[in-house]
């Protein structure tokens, strides 16, 4: 079975927020971001991170075999709809929550807590962007993570000295780079190689575009606002 992830049909404006099952960090980020959002999903047992902040999520969606049995028990009492996968399956839990997303009308998916723990479910995290280039981003203090994909182009909005690295989920042609201090002009990128790493935008603004291929693409800021 393959999961279909499909953006941008003109359903209307809609943000989803999810909490995942990594590190946490700073509530008060978590709390924030979720703020911004229409509707809270809670990735598996990202529902402890809900229950930290005192939210009711909308949504739990996973195999439900990370969330506190107690904690299920309270969401399932209160009304929140839980979508359950088996635990024998061919997709992880935030694939699952990215698609459920998109299947409620989302537009955009900022996604919370991804990182931290386990370095192979970090690194599966980042590459579920790929799935929803442009659509769905990590955020976490100071870190901002998209995919952009063939034909996009990609606005990166922050600030001069800010770090901008590209990396390459696969061989990425036609990489064109605009306020950049080091420009891209429709070259090559591959993996495993790290020539776009610590790159630096030159102004508040940059741009990122492929012609072919799909982009990683890591925004960094110690005093770093998300545009909502």
């Amino acid at each position: 079975m393959k999961l279909h992830i499909l953006w941008g049909d003109g359903r209307g404006a809609m943000k989803a927020v999810i909490l995942a099952n990594g590190e946490a960090g700073d509530l008060g980020f978590l709390r924030e971001n979720v703020s911004r959002g229409d509707v809270l999903i809670c990735c598996d047992g990202g529902a402890r991170w809900a229950e930290a902040l005192g939210l009711r999520p909308d949504h739990i969606v996973g195999d439900m075999d990370s969330v506190p049995p107690e904690l299920l028990g309270k969401y399932r009492e209160s009304g929140v709809n839980r979508a359950v996968w088996p635990a024998d399956k061919d997709f992880t839990d935030l694939e699952l929550a990215v698609s459920f997303a998109r299947g409620l009308g989302a537009d955009a998916v900022d996604i919370l807590a991804a990182l931290g723990g386990r370095p192979d479910h970090a690194m599966a995290n980042i590459c579920v962007l790929s799935q929803a280039p442009g659509a769905a981003r990590i955020l976490e203090p100071g870190l901002e993570i998209r995919a952009v994909a063939a034909g996009m182009e990609l606005e990166i909005k922050g600030k001069a000295g800010d770090v901008v690295s590209l990396l390459p989920l696969e061989e990425a042609r036609g990489v064109a780079t605009e306020g950049l201090k080091y420009p891209l002009r429709g070259e090559t990128l591959f993996p495993g190689f790290a020539r776009g790493v610590s790159n630096e935008m030159a102004a508040g603004a940059a741009r990122v575009a492929v012609g072919e291929g799909v982009l990683i693409v890591f925004h960094l800021s110690h005093n770093m606002s998300y545009p909502e």
